[in-house]
């Protein structure tokens, strides 16, 4: 099942009245770590000690670096240096688990340091971004031109302030490198100002809101009457087939083509009906998915406003996080007041 996305074309800071309880989503104090050299170079050697260690590890980095947030350094794909925490991370995982060693080329433990309060700006990054060098010159330069600490991969944001998009700007801004070998000037930093990223774990919002489960009880219900429907569906073509096999010695040589062809029709027609249940069963995750976000999209809008955050990323670009930052048991409990019930529905089968 496909992750929950929240559709939330822009964002809008939603205002509170003086009498309205606030909480506020304090400064982004952020370090970075590449998760992906962390892990065991031998899948099997992973499992509940290395990732304890590995969860202690981030809460000391965090403790250590004065930081509220880790992130993957995958999710930002221009950011300074000193944000990136990840020799340091492997140092400390080497010391915990001895036989765990740090890839050859690692980089070097640094000192600590505190995490600085961030200025966050966020663009669409294609795979084909990811391996050219004018591309992420692009982004360090209007990171900079713009006093950004980091530029963060549009698909970790949930939602974000539309001065933080610099999605147009870093296209143009490229297309402008390529074509004439210069970087144009980027300003406006001075108006930007410090994030405030609050956390929403989209996945959970499906996984453990009353809707979700409700849903995913439907899903199992539906999908098992259709394996049983198809199941009973090619026993009895099989059984069609053993009995034509055995038949055609003592069909007539002139018959038998067709028989054949006819036989082979009934059999991609079975097979098309198959690929339509699977297309009517996605047609129904989707539309009840779109159900719980347009009932959720409200809920988190007024929450992010109440607790005056200008930034929401995903939990799965999150390593580790002061859990006062995740809004998702919020959500999901305002959710389950509004929406604890989602139907889903299969289109009929057309009929031939």
């Amino acid at each position: 099942m496909r992750a929950c996305g929240v559709a939330i074309a822009a964002f809008v800071l939603a205002a509170t009245s003086a009498a309205a309880e606030v909480v506020e989503i304090p400064e982004a104090h952020l370090l970075l770590v590449d998760r992906s050299v962390l892990k065991p170079a031998d899948p099997m050697g992973g499992g509940p000690r290395f990732e304890g260690a590995e969860k202690t590890l981030y809460r000391e980095l965090m403790a250590r670096h004065g930081a509220d947030l880790i992130l993957d350094a995958s999710a930002a794909p221009a950011h300074w240096s000193g944000l990136d925490v990840t020799g340091e991370a492997e140092a400390a995982l080497h010391a915990a688990i001895p036989e765990w060693s740090p890839p050859p080329g690692a980089p070097a433990s640094v000192a600590a340091t505190k995490a600085p309060a961030v200025r966050m700006l966020f663009a669409e990054v294609a795979p084909s971004d990811l391996s050219d060098d004018k591309f992420h010159e692009t982004l360090e330069h209007i990171a900079a031109g713009q006093g950004a600490t980091l530029v963060v991969d549009k698909k970790a944001v949930v939602m974000g302030a539309p001065a933080f998009d610099v999605t147009q700007l870093v296209r143009s801004t490229v297309e402008t490198y390529r074509t004439s070998g210069t970087l144009p000037l980027v300003v406006g930093g001075p108006d930007l100002p410090t994030a405030r990223v609050a956390v929403l774990d989209r996945a959970a919002l499906v996984r453990n809101s009353a809707a979700g489960r409700d849903m995913a009880v439907q899903l199992h219900t539906l999908s098992a009457s259709a394996r049983a429907e198809i199941a009973r569906e090619l026993t009895a073509f099989k059984k069609e087939g053993a009995r034509l096999k055995a038949q055609i010695p003592s069909i007539p040589p002139g018959e038998r083509l067709k028989v054949v062809q006819d036989f082979e029709t009934r059999q991609r027609a079975i097979s098309e009906a198959v690929r339509e249940r699977q297309t009517a069963f996605d047609a129904a995750v989707t539309a009840a998915q779109k159900k719980i976000e347009a009932a959720a999209g409200p809920i988190v809008m007024k929450i992010v406003g109440e607790d005056r955050a200008n930034m929401m990323l995903d939990r799965t670009a999150v390593v580790a996080c002061d859990e006062a930052l995740d809004i998702t048991p919020s959500v999901i409990a305002k959710l389950d007041a509004t929406l604890p019930h989602v139907e889903v529905t299969l289109a009929p089968a057309a009929k031939k």
